[in-house]
């Protein structure tokens, strides 16, 4: 199957190695042929909107764009910076974005067949699923546009990338770059860090809390406009990104192996080959809220959530699942702990 919008491809992956913000092999193979470093997975959905404007695919702020619920605030605030974002098909929706949630991902086929049929560009949002695949492709590599958010990942400061098969937008993404203020994205790094370590450490002894939040909040609006990449967050992310899929992988497998008896995995069935941002588990409600407060006193960041199983988000089918964490950090000890409290609920 081919898909019929913006098929010209580009230069090969070695051969964009010249540019400075351009990934590494450690990073992405030679399937997502065309990938540069920006500033923020936000300042990577502006940059394609932007460009769909320039090129005339969206005429103007009212051209619409179909996005999946549940993106966040954030995400849809950048999007109406050039278009107008929607839940519903409408004969004036040109792109679609499609959420690859929690790095499972999107039926590609159904899609694609979908956005052709329409003559809509297709964006993969691709912040939950850094190294995931989809029937041996891997996600990122099969619309006309990526869009990464790498701190959602692995801590790296700010970070994000953009995919793309239309050689013609790499030189728009670069005369936008030198346009970025490089102090700009500076000062969001360092608000970043010190919220994080305010947080995380501090507890607010080294800043107020309140002024933190602040700042973060302030820095968040901004996050569009900054398009420079840190060269200190890409080698943060660098340094992490092959361990930590490992662990996730791993993770993962160690959870799915002790809880698949109880049919929880049910709904994550199909050709896929996932590293998971989290695990998205499918109980009854009422077992599911028992599970989630016992957890949370563990220490742990959950809570019921809505995961489309058919993962087709232009006509999604949401039921509630309890997001397991399943990161590097957890230590087999504590994954141990959260499968004996589900398995205690589930048998209760």
């Amino acid at each position: 199957m081919k898909h019929g919008m913006l098929l010209e491809h580009g230069p090969t992956f070695s051969s964009l190695k010249k540019y400075p913000i351009s990934a590494s092999n450690l990073i992405f193979d030679s399937e997502v042929k065309n990938f540069n470093y920006c500033g923020s997975g936000k300042a990577a959905i502006s940059l394609i909107l932007s460009y769909l404007r320039h090129t005339g695919v969206l005429k103007n702020k009212m051209s619409q764009v179909l996005v999946p619920r549940w993106m966040g605030v954030e995400v849809y605030g950048a999007i109406t910076k050039h278009s107008f974002p929607t839940f519903d098909m409408h004969s004036t929706s040109k792109v679609l974005i499609a959420y690859h949630q929690y790095g499972f991902p999107q039926d590609m086929d159904r899609i694609l067949d979908f956005a052709q049929s329409k003559k809509m560009i297709v964006i993969e949002d691709c912040a939950h699923a850094v190294n995931s695949k989809y029937k041996g492709k891997r996600l990122g590599s099969i619309g006309d546009f990526s869009i990464y958010s790498f701190s959602k990942f692995a801590y790296c400061n700010v970070l994000g990338g953009v995919g793309f098969k239309n050689y013609e937008f790499n030189q728009f993404f670069n005369e936008h770059l030198k346009k970025s203020s490089k102090t700009l994205a500076t000062i969001i790094n360092l608000i970043k860090l010190l919220s994080t370590y305010n947080i995380n450490r501090g507890g607010g002894k080294v800043v107020n809390l309140g002024l933190t939040n602040g700042l973060t909040s302030m820095a968040y609006s901004r996050y569009t406009d900054s398009l420079v990449p840190s060269r200190g967050s890409i080698n943060m992310f660098e340094k992490q990104f092959k361990k930590e899929c490992i662990l996730r992988l791993e993770n993962y497998q160690y959870i799915k192996e002790a809880l698949d008896e109880y049919g929880v995995f049910e709904h994550l069935t199909g050709n896929i080959s996932v590293i998971p941002y989290a695990v998205p588990l499918k109980l009854p409600l009422k077992i599911s809220q028992r599970i989630v407060k016992k957890l949370r006193i563990l220490g742990l960041e959950t809570g019921i959530y809505n995961f489309d199983i058919d993962r087709f988000m232009p006509e999604p089918n949401f039921i509630k699942t309890i997001l397991l964490p399943c990161h590097s950090n957890l230590s087999r000890t504590t994954i141990s702990s959260m499968i004996d409290i589900i398995v205690s609920e589930i048998r209760a």
